[in-house]
């Protein structure tokens, strides 16, 4: 029996010290503590988590969440308006946000403050907040993602036995892209289970539902993470309901390392085709703030695409992420750094990156050249 119980907690937003490249958020909050959804690979059971055992089964409401959030973001000096993201270790929409709409105030708290939002949900329940979620899309930015690993209801069952079920997922995202096109909406097609989720019917059969549906990107990820914590519960679960599926995972996916390396990179390549084919985004645009980071942050969308890229075709990547990553923390305008013949000193920069995003620094007018003198 689930059971929700409000407690009082020290704080609610969390600042990463790198923004996260996949979703680009520089903020994250969790609502509820705890997840009803019981969906069996749930990477919030890991212990580096550290969350209570009972977790799909006790829930904790974050008392007065949206008020800690408004005194937090009012009384700070840094806190610059970027991408919030709610739900981490746990489903903002789950079914207690009927009736405690923590995660409604707290939009509303955003939206007061003009910071832009990415949300990600396996509930239709979202299609609730979809004025308010256009409201901050239009001051700010916003996007919305569901997780969607199958369309085989069946399988749903198993994985994610008290979640939304495929195909009212697909529905709100359908709402959601009907009534608001100009929203990013699509889906975060992550974990994909192997030997249960990877074939090539259902992944076209996923894509295509996306496509249908008005979807616009596939935010992909093939296999699990699997930490410590969540591979023992996730595959007690797995093996009572597909003992095959689990023998074959256990035998190459998690003992057979050059296997899993070899999977993954053929799992991406394939996911990438397919998505091409269909016209379908592997990647969201991101929130460009109109303060010193445009510039910054415009440059480091292009690195940390490109390092996406080239990590899931098997080329060398991480140049390009860190130095995005290093970018997008700066302090002030890379345009003024580059004025001042400064790039060298980003760490991770090299003379072929500056000319590479040379393109993105305003030109100079033939009347600069008196101005300098």
């Amino acid at each position: 029996m689930v059971t929700y119980t409000v407690k009082q907690y020290k704080g609610i937003v969390n600042k990463l010290k790198y923004i996260d490249s996949w979703f680009w958020c520089r903020y994250t909050i969790n609502p509820y503590n705890g997840c009803e959804h019981d969906c069996i690979y749930c990477d919030g059971r890991s212990r580096k988590y550290n969350m209570h055992d009972d977790f799909e089964d006790t829930i904790y409401v974050k008392q007065g969440a949206a008020a800690m959030l408004d005194d937090r973001i009012r009384r700070s000096r840094s806190m610059l308006p970027d991408v919030t993201t709610m739900g981490g270790v746990c489903d903002a929409y789950q079914a207690g946000e009927k009736d405690y709409k923590v995660t409604l105030e707290i939009l509303e708290v955003l939206l007061k403050h003009g910071f832009p939002v990415y949300l990600l949900t396996k509930s239709d329940l979202i299609t609730r907040d979809i004025d308010v979620i256009s409201a901050i899309n239009q001051t700010a930015w916003a996007a919305v993602s569901f997780t969607i690993t199958t369309t085989d209801p069946a399988v749903a069952r198993v994985l994610e036995p008290r979640a939304s079920t495929p195909s009212k997922r697909l529905a709100a995202l359908k709402a959601f892209k009907d009534a608001h096109p100009e929203i990013q909406a699509g889906i975060a097609y992550m974990p994909i289970v192997p030997f249960l989720e990877d074939s090539d019917e259902s992944i076209d059969q996923v894509l295509g539902s996306v496509k249908d549906a008005g979807g616009t990107f596939v935010l992909f990820a093939p296999g699990m993470s699997l930490r410590e914590g969540q591979q023992e519960y996730f595959l007690a679960r797995l093996k009572a309901a597909y003992p095959r599926e689990h023998d074959l995972l256990v035998q190459q996916f998690i003992n057979d390392e050059s296997f899993r390396k070899q999977y993954i990179t053929e799992m991406n390549k394939k996911l990438l085709a397919a998505c091409n084919k269909l016209g379908l985004d592997h990647r969201m645009q991101r929130y460009i703030p109109n303060d010193y980071r445009k510039i910054n942050y415009m440059i480091a969308e292009y690195l940390l695409n490109k390092s996406y890229d080239l990590q899931i075709t098997g080329g060398a990547w991480k140049s390009s992420f860190w130095t995005g990553q290093n970018i997008q923390n700066l302090k002030e305008s890379i345009v003024d750094m580059n004025a001042r013949g400064e790039l060298h000193s980003i760490r991770g920069m090299t003379k072929a990156m500056e000319a590479e995003i040379t393109p993105f620094f305003p030109k100079r007018s033939s009347l600069d050249q008196f101005l300098d003198a």
